[in-house]
C-alpha cells in the first residue's frame, strides 16, 4: 500500500496539525488493526461504513471511514514530519486491499452519455 498523495492544512485553532492521506487501497479492518495494534474505537457510521480513531498519549489521532482510502492524522507539530516518514515505511509493509469498486459510477457515467447522445441526435 503507498501513500498517493497528502495534504496538510495549517496549524488548527487547538495548535494541532491535519494532514489527510490518499493511499492506494481502502482501509479494512486488516489495515486497521495493524495501524492500531488493535486498539481503535468505532466513532459512528458515515456513508453506512463504521468509522474509527486510533489515539495515543502522545497526541496522534488517526482517524477515518472503514473501506475508504482516505485517512486523517490530527498531530502536535513537531511529530508531524516524522509521522509521514513512519507512514510512507509502514504501509509499503502491506499489500494492496481490494481495488476500490468504481462500477457504479462508471454506470452512472456512461448512462449520462448515452442519455445526452440521444437528446443531442433528436435536437
Amino acid at each position: 500500500m503507498e501513500i498517493v498523495s497528502v495534504r496538510t492544512q495549517p496549524v488548527l485553532s487547538d495548535g494541532r496539525v491535519k494532514t489527510e492521506y490518499l493511499l492506494s487501497s481502502p482501509v479494512t479492518r486488516e489495515v486497521l488493526y495493524a495501524l492500531s495494534q488493535g486498539s481503535y474505537e468505532n466513532t459512528g457510521w458515515q456513508y453506512l461504513s463504521p468509522t474509527y480513531c486510533i489515539s495515543n498519549h502522545e497526541g496522534l489521532q488517526i482517524s477515518g471511514i472503514l473501506k475508504s482510502p482516505v485517512i486523517v492524522v490530527e498531530s502536535l507539530p513537531e511529530i508531524s514530519i516524522g509521522i509521514e516518514d513512519y507512514f510512507h515505511g509502514f504501509l509499503s509493509t502491506i499489500p494492496d486491499s481490494e481495488k476500490p469498486d468504481w462500477y457504479p459510477l462508471v454506470l452512472i457515467q456512461k448512462s449520462i452519455q448515452y442519455l445526452k447522445h440521444i437528446f443531442l441526435r433528436h435536437k
